[in-house]
């Protein structure tokens, strides 16, 4: 019974390694080649680890609050990892996204997330045009909520994947180190 977890955080990293000892034989290869199985993390996916680096940032480096709202662009697993996340924590989640299987979106709104559509908001469509430049886009996102903000009185922490230094950093710390004696 000392097993058992009480957070689904607390089943997140530490995923095993397998090797393709078939494929190695089958190809005569020499080298070893190891898979790293991050979809055994509890929500499924590598994203799983920035969802809680970055929360855990802006808990570090900003004034967050419980229901405060955390805004990110994403049509897959970063948005599930981020909105179980935020939820557990007290946080708001919004998804600003292009499109999203009926799949992802049941369990985005499962995990309490407020979706954004970008074709029913022509404000953001606007904007959205940018995503081939993921800064600018994220420039685009923190103004259209900082106004959003001043007309609604709810507090944005947009929180672009792509930029976030802590999605970069948790990678490097813990993904690649992990198992790192075989």
């Amino acid at each position: 019974m000392s097993n058992i977890k009480t957070s689904v955080e607390e089943l997140i990293g530490n995923t095993p390694l397998l090797e393709l000892v078939n494929y190695e034989k089958k190809n005569d290869l020499k080298a070893r080649i190891l898979l790293k199985i991050e979809s055994v993390n509890a929500l499924g996916s590598l994203k799983d680890r920035i969802a809680v680096a970055m929360i855990d940032a802006y808990e570090r480096d900003t004034d967050i609050k419980p229901g405060d709202t955390i805004v990110e662009s994403s049509s897959g697993n970063t948005a599930i990892a981020l909105a179980a996340i935020a939820r557990k924590r007290g946080y708001r989640f919004l998804n600003v996204t292009g499109e999203l299987t009926k799949e992802r979106e049941s369990l985005l709104r499962a995990y309490g997330a407020e979706l954004i559509y970008v074709s029913e908001t022509p404000e953001i469509a606007a904007g959205f045009s940018l995503l081939n430049d993921n800064y600018k886009f994220h420039d685009f996102l923190r103004d259209y909520f900082d106004k959003k903000s001043k007309e609604d009185g709810r507090r944005y922490f947009i929180n672009p994947q792509w930029v976030n230094k802590a999605n970069r950093e948790i990678q490097y710390s813990t993904t690649g180190q992990e198992n790192l004696v075989i």
